[in-house]
């Protein structure tokens, strides 16, 4: 680029220097093809009783009372251990689904994990995925009708309208995802 190698080091060294400064006023930080950066969840996002549940350990320590509780545990060294059942890392904007998410029970037995973030993630590329495949096939507009079938609890449609707006309908045999995925205010129906 035609850079002298003490311009390089500068210029590497306040690319590093702002990714710092982004991550201690809590931002997240990706930069493509690289990498992304953030701070670990807040101990006030952590699920106690998930947390002993996915750390048995730390669970019979605290039954022993060798440990307050599992929050102590988490705030002394758990955050830094990569335990499971930790509060996921914050990503901004907040998360598409806010009402409702469905529970991490639920999470886990549709997407194979509890993580919130990722539960997100997936739902955004999939919905990204099959848009580009449609579009190859048909145009959509705002008065196009699209079913969802299978929609379980609705990670994947929440995307789709984000992404193109339409008319969007969703089904699934699995009544607890369909729960979940009821907005307030809109119509859901179900046949036996």
């Amino acid at each position: 680029m035609g850079l002298t190698e003490a311009d390089a080091a500068k210029a590497v060294d306040t690319i590093f220097e702002t990714i710092a400064s982004a991550i201690k006023r809590g931002e997240y930080v990706d930069l493509v093809g690289f990498g992304s950066f953030q701070t670990g969840g807040s101990v006030d996002d952590l699920d106690e009783s998930l947390y002993l549940d996915k750390n048995p350990d730390v669970r019979d320590a605290v039954n022993r009372r060798e440990l307050s509780s599992g929050r102590s545990h988490y705030l002394r060294s758990g955050q830094y251990e990569n335990r499971p059942g930790t509060p996921p890392h914050r990503r901004q904007p907040h998360f598409r689904l806010e009402t409702p998410m469905p529970s991490a029970q639920l999470r886990k037995r549709v997407h194979g994990g509890e993580d919130r973030a990722w539960f997100e993630v997936i739902g955004k590329t999939i919905a990204a995925e099959l848009l580009e495949i449609v579009r190859t096939r048909v145009q959509l507009g705002p008065k196009s009708r699209v079913l969802d079938f299978g929609c379980g609890c609705g990670r994947i449609i929440a995307h789709l309208h984000d992404l193109q707006p339409t008319l969007l309908y969703g089904t699934d045999i699995d009544e607890q995802a369909i729960e979940s995925a009821a907005v307030p205010g809109q119509t859901s129906e179900s046949w036996s």
